[in-house]
């Protein structure tokens, strides 16, 4: 018991000390090396990106599914009774909130073509009749890639996110969204590579 203590503190010490030799943002730098390495042995002049809005396709699922469920229940307890219409109401409505969060669903793509020097930033709905929005702009008027932090945070709730946004000379663009700073930061060094 007294090892396994001083063996983890050992570890943590060790951690700590290679954490303090290198600088803050050595992860960033090691990523885009590493990301450099990677589009070096590809060959490739287009870098692309997807992002989808998983969680709100998976909650409308989990409606329309408990919609269903719950249809077939109502129908095989009552016999096809529709004298409580009332129930049914309610399924239908909790169904049809499930639709909406599935027709919300959106997918964000961005191809960056070096050799062209444009930039492709595609958001798609598949859900609401293929809606699709492209916008191409040329890289030599973009005058600065940034990320963003937005939301807002309360003493109990935090509704920050970061975005990365690509600002033209007669516009500006926000694309991507993350959850965490981190992330975010990786993928800019991406970006910038």
């Amino acid at each position: 018991m007294f090892l396994s203590r001083v063996g983890m503190i050992a570890m943590y010490a060790k951690k700590r000390s290679d954490r303090l030799k290198k600088p803050p943002h050595q992860f960033l730098i090691d990523h885009q090396e590493k990301f450099k390495q990677q589009i070096a042995r590809k060959k490739k002049n287009v870098y692309a990106y997807s992002q989808t809005t998983y969680g709100a396709f998976i909650i409308g699922l989990l409606f329309v599914t408990a919609g269903i469920f719950l249809t077939y229940l109502l129908l095989k307890m009552h016999d096809s009774d529709l004298s409580m219409w009332w129930r049914y109401l309610i399924v239908f409505f909790i169904a049809g909130l499930g639709c909406l969060f599935i027709i919300q669903t959106e997918r964000v793509s961005i191809e960056i073509h070096k050799s062209h020097k444009i930039l492709i930033i595609n958001r798609m709905q598949p859900f609401l009749f293929l809606k699709n929005d492209t916008i191409v702009k040329d890289l030599e008027q973009l005058e600065i890639i940034r990320v963003v932090k937005k939301g807002h945070q309360a003493y109990q709730n935090s509704t920050i996110y970061f975005t990365i946004e690509f600002i033209f000379k007669d516009s500006k663009e926000s694309v991507l969204e993350f959850n965490y700073l981190r992330q975010a930061k990786l993928k800019y060094a991406e970006i910038m590579v």
